[in-house]
């Protein structure tokens, strides 16, 4: 087939395309569709891969090729804490990159209860324990009332290891405090900010674990971001919509005129 031969038929198709209305949405359904059904496997893959804590009511997703720390890791992991640590923690899960010590993330679990508080804290209550949390130490402090986190990252030499970077992350439940303590070499911690991230965002308490007054913040936030969704899509389904009436009426008019 000639060259000028195959443009003309590209061209005819091409011509095809951006005239036929009807074949034009059907391929947007289609590729809708497509859209749809990708975005609910990759929710249910991130689901797949979450921890869920039974005995203190958190979760969050487990980023690909990272695995759970052995119990033997663990019991290190708390020998070594309760050598430093004035309030009692408890270690209760670990996980690392497969084939790697680092990065890491260790999870502690302060309850509430060690201040003799056997109840949900309060709003002033948050604000002090947190406030507590304030260490000179540290190269960088974050408090974040609104949504009960605190962010501190710090930096240490380690023989053999060189420089690590420890970012904590502490979250505050209704009954307990939830660090997520990552430690990474500090070569390769922007390599690694994406799991970080991932298990950062992920992160939340279960239904009658969360403060109670963060959570009628939450709600409050999710209606008004449920309704703001549902807006957005009409509008985008009006404009869509409108589109495809002109292309139609002015299609229609065309041909009455050729005819």
């Amino acid at each position: 087939m000639s060259e000028s031969k195959t443009k003309t038929r590209l061209l005819k198709y091409l011509i095809f395309f951006s005239d036929n209305c009807l074949f034009n949405l059907i391929i947007l359904v289609f590729i809708a569709i497509d859209g749809f059904i990708l975005f609910v496997d990759n929710c249910f893959a991130l689901e797949q891969r979450r921890f869920h804590s039974q005995s203190y009511g958190y979760s969050f997703v487990i980023p690909n090729n990272w695995i759970e720390l052995s119990d033997d890791a663990i019991q290190e992991l708390s020998r070594r804490l309760l050598s430093i640590e004035t309030v009692p923690k408890i270690i209760e899960t670990g996980f690392q990159r497969s084939n790697s010590e680092y990065p890491r993330v260790i999870v502690l679990v302060l309850k509430y209860s060690s201040f003799g508080m056997n109840r949900r804290i309060t709003k002033s209550e948050l604000k002090e324990i947190m406030n507590s949390l304030a260490d000179d130490t540290m190269q960088y402090t974050s408090f974040d009332f609104d949504n009960g986190r605190c962010v501190q990252i710090v930096e240490f030499d380690v023989p053999g290891l060189g420089k690590i970077k420890s970012e904590r992350v502490s979250n505050f439940g209704g009954y307990a405090m939830v660090q997520l303590l990552f430690t990474d070499l500090n070569s390769d911690w922007y390599n690694s900010q994406a799991d970080r991230d991932l298990i950062k965002k992920s992160f939340k308490f279960e239904p009658g674990f969360e403060c109670s007054f963060l959570r009628e913040d939450i709600l409050s936030k999710k209606k008004g971001g449920v309704r703001d969704l549902i807006v957005e899509f009409a509008v985008y389904g009006i404009i869509a919509l409108s589109l495809f009436l002109l292309t139609f009426i002015s299609r229609t008019v065309k041909s009455k005129k050729n005819g």
